[in-house]
């Protein structure tokens, strides 16, 4: 495995998300051993100092001092130290320190520990053992304090060669037999290089004769191209930094290459998986809202629920459920509360049942089912004549009272939503906030998602907005679909939601320009649907559209042609056709037909 760069900083940094256990100040004597194991402290011994230092990852340069007892490292928020990964278990190793050493066990992690390079279950570290966890590699050190005196007086002081291998430990006495042969050696070989100059300089001329006279004239050469491994590495490193920027669709075919060209890269293989997992994490999501937008509960539950614990959308998927969850009980409510108004008890009744099974202990269904047993008792002491008039009455009150606290509901909220649509996102950001905690649930909750939704916003539309201007388009669509997203739950039909769905449209436009440039038909179809998903009306965009559906159509009649010639490569063309063209267009189901008659 090749060695990771070291960090530029040796300062003990802690990450915000690390749980920093007590340094430890005493170290006693320490149990003896068993054989095989590396000899723990004596009583005498300088006390030392153990850390974790990461030297590559998300966190790089960050230091960790250990102290004695047990530490747990993996993803979940329950860890002691947390590695932001997705390629990390959420509980993947335990550190156990104790005055005999420090002992490290893999807790059953779905992609392994590596110590140096080896897959362990269970291994005591040594100085300057280098851990593997997912993207991050740790080096553990140990030293004494009186040695981290030293290093830090003179940081550049090196052990003489002579006598100090590169592990840091005295040569034994083989070795230094074996150093003054070698130098023996050196001497004699020192001797004999005269000889050997002037021998190989005659080589070199009677060489460069023959070449001159077998020379003749012709083409040249090409120079041979980058090796696969190369070709390989290139596109993994092009695809890990698209990757960390959250571009799964853009890394994709870069992770493919480099296990293309390099089947046994283990770690493109790993991210290709995990790249293809986050797309398809990022649909199902993107469906699910979809769907809730469209009061398809279940479907939305279904598409929501397809993201998996491994996914970094995990989290955001378990807030989606909730919201389904909190939209459907709100609708059965509001529709039970319509029967219990024409005194259709036992279906409001029904209805009311069926939101607490959605959200048990449900306050308005709780309260719902309470008025319909009031509303029975009152019908049981009515006349025919007396129950309709009570109805008629009931159902206007209820109207007027239900329309009092709509439109007090909209006057609250649309102060804050008017002052975000003048930019004016602090003063929004506080009105929403003194709203939250509103008496009234019905202004209090809506206030609250406002709230919570412009604090995310903030921060992706201004990097958004300074990524465009840069020329930056892939991360630009990046930032400002998160703004976009945030900007519907602030003010769905407003001037910077609009003006925020304009501007993703330039980008994706923008990038289906580039890409049409290059001939990636696919990727121009991509960013330019997404572009008219933005903005229906991105003139440009639909330009584009036009433009490959021409391409596509003669992409079709050249692998129609050929299809008896060369089946492989015609199969090949009618599906980069199917991939550039919607699947409702003609050109679009010609070619399904033709690869369905040719397989």
């Amino acid at each position: 495995m090749p060695k990771p760069p070291r960090s530029s900083s040796t300062s003990d940094r802690t990450d915000p998300q690390i749980t920093v256990p007590e340094e430890r100040t005493d170290i006693g004597p320490a149990p003896q051993p068993p054989p095989g194991r590396r000899q723990g402290r004596s009583a005498g011994a300088p006390v030392l100092r153990q850390r974790l230092v990461v030297v590559a990852g998300r966190d790089e340069g960050r230091a960790l001092d250990l102290g004695e007892g047990t530490i747990v490292i993996g993803r979940g928020a329950d860890c002691d130290v947390i590695l932001p990964d997705s390629q990390v278990s959420r509980q993947h190793v335990e550190i156990e320190t104790t005055q005999a050493g420090v002992i490290l066990t893999d807790l059953g992690s779905g992609n392994g520990t590596l110590v140096n390079g080896r897959p362990i279950e269970s291994v005591e570290l040594a100085h300057r053992d280098e851990i593997v966890l997912g993207d991050h590699i740790l080096r553990f050190e140990e030293q004494s304090e009186a040695a981290s005196t030293s290093q830090a007086l003179a940081p550049h002081r090196r052990q003489s060669p002579a006598n100090i291998p590169g592990g840091g430990a005295p040569l034994a006495a083989a070795d230094i037999v074996r150093q003054a042969r070698r130098r023996r050696t050196q001497k004699d070989q020192d001797a004999k290089k005269p000889f050997l100059i002037l021998g190989g300089a005659l080589v070199v001329v009677l060489g460069a004769i023959v070449a001159f006279l077998a020379l003749q004239p012709g083409e040249p050469e090409e120079p041979l191209g980058p090796s696969s491994e190369e070709v390989a590495q290139q596109s993994f490193s092009v695809g890990m930094r698209l990757f960390r920027e959250a571009s799964y669709e853009e890394a994709l075919p870069h992770f493919e290459e480099a296990v293309a060209n390099m089947p046994e890269h283990s770690q493109a293989n790993r991210y290709l998986a995990a790249t293809r997992r986050e797309i398809e994490a990022s649909a199902s999501m993107e469906r699910g809202n979809e769907l809730l937008s469209e009061e398809d509960y279940e479907g939305a539950r279904q598409a929501f629920s397809q993201v998996g614990h491994d996914s970094l959308l995990h989290e955001e998927a378990k807030q989606a459920l909730d919201r389904t969850d909190q939209a459907e009980a709100n609708d059965l409510v509001s529709e039970a509360t319509h029967l219990l108004e024409v005194d259709a008890l036992d279906d409001a009744k029904a209805v009311f049942e069926r939101a607490l099974v959605v959200i048990p202990n449900f306050e308005p269904a709780r309260r719902g089912l309470e008025r319909v047993e009031q509303r029975r008792r009152q019908l049981s002491r009515m006349t025919s004549a007396q129950r309709a008039a009570a109805a008629a009455a009931a159902a206007r009150k209820e109207r007027e009272e239900e329309e009092r606290a709509t439109q007090e509901v909209r006057r609250a909220l649309r102060t804050g939503e008017q002052l975000f649509d003048q930019e004016s996102f602090g003063q929004a950001q506080s009105r929403f906030e003194e709203l939250a905690q509103h008496e009234n649930p019905d202004i209090a909750r809506p206030a609250r998602q406002k709230a919570e939704a412009l604090v995310a916003f903030r921060p992706a539309y201004e990097r958004g907005i300074r990524l465009a201007g840069d020329g930056e388009h892939e991360r630009a669509i990046t930032e400002l679909t998160q703004a976009e997203r945030r900007a519907r739950i602030i003010s769905p039909n407003g001037r910077v939601h609009q003006s925020v769905r304009n501007r993703l449209a330039d980008m994706h436009n923008m990038r289906g320009r580039i890409a049409m440039n290059s001939e990636r038909y696919t990727l121009a179809f991509k960013h330019w649907s997404a572009a008219l998903q933005a903005n229906r009306n991105h003139s440009a965009s639909r330009d584009g559209m036009d433009d490959l559906a021409r391409i596509a159509e003669q992409l079709y009649l050249e692998a129609y042609a050929s299809r008896t010639l060369n089946r492989a490569e015609s199969i090949r063309k009618f599906r980069q056709v199917m991939s550039m063209t919607t699947p409702s267009s003609q050109t679009h189901q010609r070619a399904r037909d033709r690869i369905a008659e040719l397989e």
